[in-house]
């Protein structure tokens, strides 16, 4: 077996080298460098950018880490090549944190040279933010050689994360904040073009810093869908039974297999059991942005309406996602003593992650955003699967989640709670017409995909700003103002560092 995978693994290589060879012989491909300063497993949308970027004829270096896995699709891409950031190196997290910030800071950009030194002389540079520290200093500087397109993709705003994740309200804590927003204008107002996730954001760009941006939705990618298909459903089930006992069967069968969804006779079809409980599924970063504990309240709430009304299923809920408050709240979720409600925390692949979306019975997002002007990625994700949302009010979240038509928003854990028993009461047996409704106008959002979407709004900004950079011919006064735009955001990094714990 070892001797055949290895030959498969020879002949597969050999193949994408000779689609690669053959591209570059047919036409000569663009150069795009795609720069997200974090984990390419957990950067979609700069995934689907860069699938997108390929088949509109680019060749496509991505500077990012590489905790985890991209998507299929862009490891088995000839046209991509990812460039690993190295991390900082344990020993120095040691250091005391005034220290480690400024070295953790000029580690990061020698190890971002180091990585694009690899990479190909680029037509755009296609940077994410935030962060603004400290890959736009390293795009602009190398840039004064390079001369491409720079197009910033703004999520968010770096400094509205700063103000959250500080609490303190010192001088020097609102000066950091400050300076990084200062950080950004220059990025913005020195970029060829920008887009960014919101309507919203576009508006208060313009009014902040006087910059046009295009505003690009973000939507699911065409392989995210319903996972229909029964014999698939159990072997999901049954996989993830082998990770979490909640999706086990409480009674064992005498013959068969069974899971708390589905059972599956021996010679014949797998089928949903009825007393089944309603999968809930939010997908989170664990972080200061993502109130889990709204849900777990919400959840607590319900549990002691279910006790009183027999038409309330069981839910199981799953949260996927890695982040640095998960042990905190499953903690608590080990600690509260549940009858009707069952949550567990799953990391998922990317290839179950869209058919666990596409199982589930209602989705739920806790994003609030630090700006209240971007959308949460996961709620895109449940739409492409078909799945109805409950989402947290805030500014601009009306943009993706129309109330009474795609989803519900809710504020409290008490409307939450409500909206639950709305939705699932008489599950399985009898379904919520309000939730079919749901599931209707969700499958009406799916029909335009990402890639549609993108060669639709974006790429004309990318070929026109490519374009118009090759018949500009930089002069040596302009190359040097890169330099000077990337010697002050490397002193606002540096400030900022500093300052975080001061």
């Amino acid at each position: 077996m070892a001797l055949s995978e290895k030959g498969i693994d020879a002949e597969y290589v050999k193949e994408q080298l000779k689609k690669k060879q053959n591209s570059r012989m047919d036409v000569r491909r663009q150069q795009a460098l795609v720069m997200v300063m974090g984990d390419i497993g957990h950067s979609p949308r700069m995934q689907y950018h860069v699938a997108s970027l390929s088949k509109s004829s680019f060749d496509v270096d991505v500077l990012a880490f590489r905790h985890s896995e991209p998507r299929a699709e862009i490891l088995k891409d000839p046209a991509v090549q990812i460039r690993a950031i190295k991390d900082v190196p344990r020993a120095c997290r040691q250091l005391p944190k005034l220290l480690y910030y400024p070295v953790k800071v000029l580690w990061l950009i020698v190890s971002i040279f180091a990585a694009m030194w690899k990479a190909r002389k680029p037509d755009l540079i296609l940077i994410q933010n935030p962060p603004t520290i400290p890959v736009v200093f390293c795009a602009f500087l190398a840039n004064y050689f390079w001369q491409a397109a720079v197009v910033i993709d703004w999520h968010n705003y770096s400094h509205s994360i700063i103000a959250l994740g500080n609490k303190k309200t010192s001088t020097l804590q609102r000066v950091m904040v400050s300076l990084t927003e200062y950080a950004e204008s220059i990025t913005a107002r020195y970029a060829d073009a920008n887009i960014c996730v919101t309507k919203a954001m576009a508006v208060d760009m313009l009014k902040r810093w006087q910059v046009r941006v295009t505003t690009l939705y973000d939507r699911p990618p065409s392989d995210f869908d319903q996972f229909g298909n029964m014999e698939g459903r159990h072997y999901l089930f049954t996989k993830l039974g082998s990770f979490s006992p909640v999706f086990r069967s409480p009674i064992p069968p005498s013959s068969g297999t069974e899971t708390v969804f589905t059972r599956k006779a021996p010679g014949e079809a797998a089928e949903l059991r009825d007393d089944r409980p309603a999968l809930l599924v939010s997908s989170t970063s664990w972080t200061e942005d993502e109130d889990f504990g709204l849900l777990f309240d919400a959840l607590k709430l319900y549990d002691q309406e279910a006790q009183r009304n027999a038409q309330l299923p069981k839910v199981l809920l799953v949260v996927t996602g890695k982040g640095p408050l998960k042990e905190f709240y499953m903690n608590k979720v080990r600690e509260e003593n549940f009858r009707s409600v069952s949550i567990t925390s799953l990391w998922l692949d990317s290839a179950d992650y869209p058919r666990l979306l596409g199982c589930a019975d209602l989705g739920v997002s806790l994003h609030f955003s630090s700006s209240g002007l971007d959308l949460p990625m996961k709620v895109v994700d449940m739409f492409g699967c078909g799945l109805p949302v409950c989402a947290v009010t805030y500014t601009c979240i009306r943009e993706l989640v129309e109330p009474n038509k795609n989803g519900l928003l809710f504020s409290t854990p008490e409307q939450l709670c409500l909206q639950l028993q709305q939705l699932l009461e008489g599950f399985p047996i009898t379904k919520s017409s309000l939730l079919s409704d749901l599931r209707t106008h969700v499958r009406q959002f799916r029909e335009t995909t990402w890639h549609s979407n993108w060669t639709s709004v974006f790429e004309p900004i990318v070929q026109s700003s490519v374009q118009e950079r090759k018949k500009q011919l930089v002069d040596v006064k302009t190359r040097w103002m890169y330099i000077g735009v990337a010697v002050i955001l490397f002193g606002v990094a540096i400030k900022i560092s500093i300052g975080i714990f001061l």
